[in-house]
């Protein structure tokens, strides 16, 4: 038998900035077509109560497997929160102003909302949820709190409280995951294997596969990648919910 001390070790493959978003881009893509295309345009399921759908789910085996496939993507969906969350966290720590990364957020996310509430309900205009944007934004600005009160665990505890409030109020788009997990990569930043824990634990209790993505991010050689592959990814979040929303139009 050959000895297991000599046998060669899997290569490791370290990931940059550009290969994080790519990976977040995809597992979001997935998400979203659950919930617009599957969900919205095909199974109607906003339409429809909890035993409606249970009903249909029953009585048609088609609907059961449309309804699998939604649960599905969404699963995979939730991949791209702790990649988000990371990516956000390394951000702003690296950025040189933090007041243009804001108003870019912002931008993003007034720019998005017409499109995610046209994806995901069919309305011009819905402030009954907000985009994934708008939990961003609230994250970046939680990270402002966390940096001025560094020396104080408990006021940083009530910042990452409140942004998670705030987070609920507006019913953002995964506001608690991004919270939780943004305050962790900051917080634990000098703590890798603390903040892998906490992490995998947080995600495993929200989202139930987010873990799986701290294998990615373990990985991170702690190169962000080129300025313009950042910007290209916000421009194409609001990008790909009008082409979802114009597939949904054409389900419906």
């Amino acid at each position: 038998m050959q000895d297991l001390r000599t046998r060669r070790r899997l290569p490791h493959i370290q990931v940059n900035g550009n290969v994080l978003r790519v990976y977040a881009g995809i597992t979001l893509l997935c998400g979203s077509i659950g919930s617009s295309v599957v969900q919205y345009g095909i199974l109607h399921a906003q339409d429809l109560s909890g035993a409606q759908l249970q009903s249909m789910m029953a009585a048609d085996p088609s609907v059961m497997l449309t309804a699998t496939w939604a649960v599905v993507l969404r699963l995979l969906g939730g991949l791209a929160v702790p990649v988000l969350a990371f990516l956000l966290t390394e951000r702003f720590m690296k950025s040189q102003n933090d007041g243009r990364e804001l108003l870019w957020l912002l931008a993003l996310a007034v720019i998005s909302e017409v499109p995610y509430d046209m994806a995901m309900g069919g309305s011009l205009f819905d402030l009954s949820r907000q985009s994934l944007m708008c939990s961003l934004v609230i994250s970046f600005i939680m990270l402002y709190g966390l940096r001025m009160f560094a020396a104080s665990r408990a006021v940083q505890l009530l910042i990452v409280l409140a942004a998670a409030l705030w987070g609920s109020l507006f019913r953002a788009d995964f506001a608690l995951g991004l919270v939780a997990l943004t305050a962790v990569f900051y917080i634990l930043r000098d703590s890798p294997g603390k903040r892998l824990v906490w992490s995998g634990v947080i995600g495993l209790v929200l989202y139930v596969t987010a873990p799986l993505s701290n294998l990615v991010i373990k990985n991170y050689d702690g190169q962000a990648g080129s300025s313009w592959s950042r910007d290209l990814f916000g421009c194409l979040y609001p990008a790909h919910l009008l082409i979802l929303a114009a597939i949904v139009a054409w389900l419906r």
